[in-house]
């Protein structure tokens, strides 16, 4: 693998969830559950308008009847070349919702 030195959104990768649910003899339809993938990043930090660093917690939830998960260590590297992008803004003016658009347009 190239060493990544920008964001770059290839760096997300998408695990599809059918392949091991069909060895498992589940369907879409008749998920024997219910719930969420939870992603945490604990140290989510970015450099504010004045260049000085801001750190916060990030949680990613992905349902379960979702096509796809998130593979981890991808998510991480992705998160870490994320920060140049939407840095700039402080934790309260920093809205976390125009983060998922973002990634999950990465994802496709």
């Amino acid at each position: 693998m190239e060493y990544v030195t920008k964001y770059t959104p290839s760096l997300l990768k998408s695990i599809p969830r059918n392949e091991q649910r069909q060895s498992l003899g589940i369907t879409e339809d008749g998920l024997p559950f219910t719930g969420l993938d939870i992603w945490n990043a604990f140290e989510f930090s970015w450099l504010n308008a004045k260049g000085r660093p801001e750190v916060g917690m990030a949680q990613f939830q992905v349902p379960v009847k979702s096509a796809n998960l998130i593979e981890s260590k991808s998510l991480k590297l992705y998160l870490r070349f994320l920060m140049p992008k939407v840095g700039g803004a402080s934790m309260p003016e920093f809205n976390f919702r125009h983060l998922m658009p973002l990634s999950l347009s990465d994802l496709a």
